[in-house]
């Protein structure tokens, strides 16, 4: 499977429950296999925002070099 196509991407999940004084709540991190790089998240709201933004822009990258091949 080819990578480098926007097609692909990997993610390490880390998700674990802290205790607090005031509650406890859920961390998440995130690590990417391509590159190794660790991404931290306060809530797996937070996680899941920040991959949606993600695909969005893998997705506009995509677009972008399909319409440059056609030009």
């Amino acid at each position: 499977m080819n990578r480098s196509s926007n097609r692909y991407h990997s993610y390490l999940l880390r998700i674990w429950r802290e205790e607090s004084a005031i509650a406890p709540h859920w961390r998440v991190s995130l690590t990417s296999v391509d590159n190794s790089e660790q991404l931290g998240f306060p809530t797996p709201e937070a996680a899941f925002l920040f991959l949606r933004e993600q695909m969005q822009r893998w997705e506009e990258e995509r677009s972008k070099n399909e319409a440059d091949r056609n030009e």
